[in-house]
């Protein structure tokens, strides 16, 4: 199996959102009090799996970040998924939208060229599916660095736990409300 395979792999079972059954309908009206309690309630169980996982020491560590990654990109596809219903644009969410929405503030090369507003239209270019596999390729998990002092080392694994947790909970913040400046528009694909 080669990496591509591997990572193609990896992005289906991530985004595989078929299998998740959202509790939400489209609403009529305003979707404001539903939104902003969503997006604040994923965020924080998002700030909860980063900050709880980072207290898991030795190697247990790195197998756990990498579960770790997975629960929160999974957490943040089915935060875009209920977005998507709420806005009735559940038939429009592809794999292409949905990684724009979930990579576009760490990766904003994504949307170059990828979505063009149009004023209360959005121009939809499907061919980002091998542009997001080339940024998955390019991530490297580096080893960390020594750390001698055993104070030091609790103090570090606290304090980037914290850090952690808030990241996850800002980064889902803008995930959702990346999802709602996509799903709110009136979405056109452009035929290839």
């Amino acid at each position: 199996m080669s990496l591509d395979d591997s990572i193609e792999k990896i992005l289906e079972i991530l985004i595989d959102t078929n299998s998740y059954q959202s509790p939400y309908a489209k609403v009529v009206g305003d979707p404001e009090p539903i939104l902003t309690p969503l997006i604040r309630k994923r965020a924080i169980l998002t700030s909860l799996v980063a900050g709880t996982s980072n207290f898991i020491p030795s190697y247990f560590g790195y197998m756990v970040s990498l579960v770790e990654v997975f629960t929160i990109l999974k957490i943040q596809a089915r935060l875009v998924k209920d977005i998507a219903i709420i806005f009735g644009k559940e038939k429009d969410l592809n794999k292409d939208l949905l990684l724009y929405c979930l990579f576009k503030n760490s990766h904003p090369e994504l949307g170059s060229g990828l979505i063009k507003f149009l004023g209360s239209r959005l121009l939809f270019r499907p061919t980002s599916y091998s542009t997001f596999c080339r940024i998955i390729k390019q991530i490297n998990f580096q080893k960390g660095f020594k750390l001698e002092s055993r104070l030091f080392k609790n103090l570090f694994f606290i304090f980037g736990s914290i850090a952690l947790s808030s990241l996850a909970y800002f980064d889902t913040k803008i995930v959702g409300h990346t999802a709602i400046q996509i799903f709110s528009k009136e979405i056109i694909f452009e035929e290839s």
